[in-house]
Protein backbone atom coordinates (compact mmCIF):
# COMPACT_ATOMS: atom_id res chain seq x y z
CA UNK A 1 0.00 0.00 0.00
CA UNK A 2 1.09 3.50 -0.88
CA UNK A 3 -0.02 6.89 -1.27
CA UNK A 4 -3.73 8.12 -0.37
CA UNK A 5 -4.40 4.73 1.38
CA UNK A 6 -1.34 4.54 3.67
CA UNK A 7 -2.46 8.21 5.09
CA UNK A 8 -6.50 7.17 5.57
CA UNK A 9 -5.48 5.00 8.88
CA UNK A 10 -6.72 7.45 11.77
CA UNK A 11 -10.76 5.85 12.22
CA UNK A 12 -13.24 7.37 15.04
CA UNK A 13 -16.05 5.27 15.73
CA UNK A 14 -19.11 6.99 17.82
CA UNK A 15 -21.15 4.41 19.04
CA UNK A 16 -24.18 5.16 21.65
CA UNK A 17 -23.56 2.62 24.59
CA UNK A 18 -21.41 -0.13 25.26
CA UNK A 19 -24.73 -2.50 26.36
CA UNK A 20 -23.72 -5.53 24.47
CA UNK A 21 -25.68 -5.51 21.66
CA UNK A 22 -24.90 -7.13 18.25
CA UNK A 23 -22.85 -3.60 16.86
CA UNK A 24 -20.88 -3.22 19.99
CA UNK A 25 -19.93 -7.18 19.67
CA UNK A 26 -19.06 -6.33 15.61
CA UNK A 27 -17.10 -3.07 17.67
CA UNK A 28 -15.46 -5.67 20.26
CA UNK A 29 -14.05 -8.30 17.07
CA UNK A 30 -13.16 -5.26 14.89
CA UNK A 31 -10.74 -3.43 17.20
CA UNK A 32 -9.29 -7.05 17.51
CA UNK A 33 -8.24 -7.71 14.26
CA UNK A 34 -8.12 -4.40 12.06
CA UNK A 35 -5.07 -3.57 10.78
CA UNK A 36 -5.95 0.63 11.15
CA UNK A 37 -5.79 2.92 14.00
CA UNK A 38 -8.56 3.22 15.76
CA UNK A 39 -10.64 4.98 18.46
CA UNK A 40 -13.88 3.99 20.11
CA UNK A 41 -16.00 6.63 21.58
CA UNK A 42 -19.60 5.35 23.48
CA UNK A 43 -21.10 8.89 23.87
CA UNK A 44 -23.63 7.74 26.80
CA UNK A 45 -22.13 4.37 28.92
CA UNK A 46 -20.05 1.50 29.07
CA UNK A 47 -20.53 -1.74 30.30
CA UNK A 48 -19.01 -5.37 30.10
CA UNK A 49 -17.88 -5.05 26.11
CA UNK A 50 -16.24 -1.84 26.48
CA UNK A 51 -14.09 -3.19 29.28
CA UNK A 52 -12.89 -6.37 27.46
CA UNK A 53 -12.06 -3.91 24.64
CA UNK A 54 -9.65 -2.61 26.87
CA UNK A 55 -8.11 -5.18 27.84
CA UNK A 56 -7.55 -6.04 24.21
CA UNK A 57 -5.70 -2.67 23.75
CA UNK A 58 -8.47 -1.08 22.50
CA UNK A 59 -8.79 2.80 22.64
CA UNK A 60 -12.00 3.20 24.15
CA UNK A 61 -13.44 6.60 25.54
CA UNK A 62 -16.71 6.35 27.47
CA UNK A 63 -17.99 9.71 27.91
CA UNK A 64 -21.26 9.28 29.91
CA UNK A 65 -23.39 11.92 28.00
CA UNK A 66 -26.41 12.75 28.14
CA UNK A 67 -29.10 15.51 25.83
CA UNK A 68 -28.37 17.95 28.68
CA UNK A 69 -24.96 17.34 28.42
CA UNK A 70 -24.10 17.18 24.25
CA UNK A 71 -21.88 20.44 24.12
CA UNK A 72 -19.31 19.38 26.47
CA UNK A 73 -19.69 15.67 24.88
CA UNK A 74 -19.06 17.45 21.62
CA UNK A 75 -15.94 19.26 22.67
CA UNK A 76 -14.65 15.81 24.36
CA UNK A 77 -15.12 14.30 20.79
CA UNK A 78 -13.38 17.12 19.43
CA UNK A 79 -10.48 16.82 21.51
CA UNK A 80 -10.24 12.90 20.84
CA UNK A 81 -10.02 13.83 17.19
CA UNK A 82 -7.61 16.15 17.06
CA UNK A 83 -5.75 14.02 19.94
CA UNK A 84 -5.37 11.01 17.68
CA UNK A 85 -5.27 12.77 14.45
CA UNK A 86 -8.58 11.27 12.90
CA UNK A 87 -9.26 11.38 9.50
CA UNK A 88 -12.36 9.42 9.50
CA UNK A 89 -15.85 8.76 11.72
CA UNK A 90 -17.87 6.07 11.19
CA UNK A 91 -21.50 6.72 12.80
CA UNK A 92 -22.37 3.42 14.05
CA UNK A 93 -25.22 3.58 15.91
CA UNK A 94 -29.07 5.26 14.62
CA UNK A 95 -28.76 7.48 17.70
CA UNK A 96 -29.78 11.30 15.57
CA UNK A 97 -26.97 12.84 18.13
CA UNK A 98 -24.48 10.89 16.79
CA UNK A 99 -25.18 12.00 13.16
CA UNK A 100 -25.23 15.61 14.68
CA UNK A 101 -21.89 15.54 15.93
CA UNK A 102 -20.41 13.65 12.74
CA UNK A 103 -21.27 16.38 11.13
CA UNK A 104 -20.33 19.00 13.82
CA UNK A 105 -16.59 17.25 13.81
CA UNK A 106 -16.55 18.46 10.07
CA UNK A 107 -17.01 22.20 11.00
CA UNK A 108 -13.64 21.74 13.26
CA UNK A 109 -11.68 19.34 10.85
CA UNK A 110 -12.31 20.74 7.35
CA UNK A 111 -11.71 17.40 5.39
CA UNK A 112 -12.78 14.95 8.13
CA UNK A 113 -14.33 11.72 5.86
CA UNK A 114 -17.62 11.26 7.80
CA UNK A 115 -18.70 7.21 7.10
CA UNK A 116 -22.59 6.41 8.59
CA UNK A 117 -22.51 2.62 9.02
CA UNK A 118 -26.31 0.79 8.46
CA UNK A 119 -26.16 -1.78 10.66
CA UNK A 120 -30.18 -2.48 10.21
CA UNK A 121 -32.32 -1.85 8.45
CA UNK A 122 -33.26 1.96 7.32
CA UNK A 123 -36.68 2.04 8.51
CA UNK A 124 -35.39 1.88 12.22
CA UNK A 125 -35.33 5.97 11.58
CA UNK A 126 -39.04 5.78 10.77
CA UNK A 127 -40.34 3.41 13.31
CA UNK A 128 -38.44 5.16 15.77
CA UNK A 129 -39.92 8.64 15.34
CA UNK A 130 -35.98 9.75 14.31
CA UNK A 131 -37.74 11.05 11.04
CA UNK A 132 -40.78 12.32 12.25
CA UNK A 133 -39.27 15.41 13.92
CA UNK A 134 -38.27 17.85 11.40
CA UNK A 135 -34.68 18.76 13.19
CA UNK A 136 -33.86 14.82 13.49
CA UNK A 137 -34.82 14.55 10.26
CA UNK A 138 -32.74 16.94 8.62
CA UNK A 139 -29.96 16.08 11.13
CA UNK A 140 -30.39 12.19 9.95
CA UNK A 141 -31.08 13.26 5.53
CA UNK A 142 -27.68 15.56 5.62
CA UNK A 143 -25.78 12.98 7.33
CA UNK A 144 -26.48 10.30 4.99
CA UNK A 145 -26.43 12.61 1.93
CA UNK A 146 -23.38 14.56 2.90
CA UNK A 147 -21.46 11.21 3.64
CA UNK A 148 -18.01 10.44 1.81
CA UNK A 149 -19.80 6.98 1.85
CA UNK A 150 -22.00 4.83 3.51
CA UNK A 151 -21.50 1.41 4.79
CA UNK A 152 -24.21 -1.00 4.48
CA UNK A 153 -24.49 -4.73 6.43
CA UNK A 154 -26.80 -6.39 3.58
CA UNK A 155 -28.36 -5.45 0.34
CA UNK A 156 -31.01 -5.77 1.55
CA UNK A 157 -30.42 -2.73 3.93
CA UNK A 158 -29.31 -0.94 0.91
CA UNK A 159 -31.76 -1.41 -0.91
CA UNK A 160 -34.17 0.04 1.58
CA UNK A 161 -31.58 3.44 2.38
CA UNK A 162 -31.58 3.93 -1.45
CA UNK A 163 -36.07 4.15 -0.96
CA UNK A 164 -35.81 6.08 2.50
CA UNK A 165 -32.91 8.22 2.68
CA UNK A 166 -32.50 9.25 -0.64
CA UNK A 167 -29.16 7.51 -1.10
CA UNK A 168 -27.75 6.71 -4.45
CA UNK A 169 -26.82 3.07 -4.30
CA UNK A 170 -23.40 3.42 -5.99
CA UNK A 171 -22.82 5.53 -2.92
CA UNK A 172 -23.25 2.35 -0.52
CA UNK A 173 -20.58 -0.10 0.12
CA UNK A 174 -22.10 -3.63 1.18
CA UNK A 175 -20.42 -5.78 3.46
CA UNK A 176 -19.98 -9.65 2.58
CA UNK A 177 -18.35 -10.71 5.98
CA UNK A 178 -20.73 -8.93 9.04
CA UNK A 179 -20.91 -12.61 10.81
CA UNK A 180 -18.97 -13.02 14.49
CA UNK A 181 -18.20 -16.18 13.76
CA UNK A 182 -15.22 -15.00 10.83
CA UNK A 183 -14.65 -11.70 12.93
CA UNK A 184 -11.09 -11.42 11.15
CA UNK A 185 -12.77 -11.29 7.23
CA UNK A 186 -14.80 -8.53 9.04
CA UNK A 187 -12.64 -6.89 10.21
CA UNK A 188 -9.89 -6.81 6.70
CA UNK A 189 -13.05 -5.97 4.50
CA UNK A 190 -14.05 -3.41 6.53
CA UNK A 191 -10.41 -1.68 6.52
CA UNK A 192 -10.79 -2.17 2.93
CA UNK A 193 -14.07 0.43 3.09
CA UNK A 194 -11.59 2.77 5.03
CA UNK A 195 -9.09 2.60 3.34
CA UNK A 196 -10.51 4.27 0.31
CA UNK A 197 -10.07 0.68 -1.61
CA UNK A 198 -13.74 0.45 -2.45
CA UNK A 199 -14.68 4.05 -2.86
Amino acid sequence: MSGEHDEMRHIMHLLESGDGDRIDLLARAYAKYSKLDNVFVFVKTGGEITEEMRQDGAKVYVLNGSKDTSFSTFEEISRIMLKYEIDTVVVQDELPLLHFYGRSLQMVKKDLRVIPFLHNNPENYETRGYLADKAMKMVVMQSFQNASKVIAATVEIQDTATKVLGIKPDKISVLAHMSLDKPQEFAAELDAVLRLEKI
